[in-house]
């Protein structure tokens, strides 16, 4: 049964998805809409929409979160040529998906951001 959230959907099983890498906390996919050569989504396991919604005891998992972008840099080559993290919060940041995800967006030259 789907709970309306594509990314817990994916964390279930629910819908297929290539889990590039996973942790105990978060597990990264490839954007079906990427920005850059290499854009990945890192996904909370946990159901959180804003980072405002976390506790306390919650903010250990964005330890593990930058684990798996510090592993994932590695694993597609972007580590030493650079790549960007990025957050998007609320509908006027762009957040398409209500559930918190990091990119990370990297492989050629990115435009300055505002």
């Amino acid at each position: 049964m789907s709970t309306k959230c594509i990314f817990c959907d994916i964390r279930d099983g629910i819908i297929e998805s290539e889990i590039i890498f996973e942790n105990d906390s978060c597990f990264v996919i490839n954007d079906i809409e990427p920005k850059a050569s290499i854009h990945m989504l890192v996904i909370p396991k946990k159901h959180v929409n804003l980072i405002t919604e976390f506790s306390n005891i919650d903010f250990d998992i964005f330890n593990d979160l930058f684990k798996a972008i510090s592993s994932c840099s590695k694993i597609s080559n972007i580590n030493s040529s650079g790549y960007r993290v990025s957050i998007n919060q609320g509908k006027n940041s762009g957040q398409m998906v209500d559930h918190l995800h990091l990119h990370l967006l990297g492989g050629n030259q990115l435009g300055e951001m505002v």
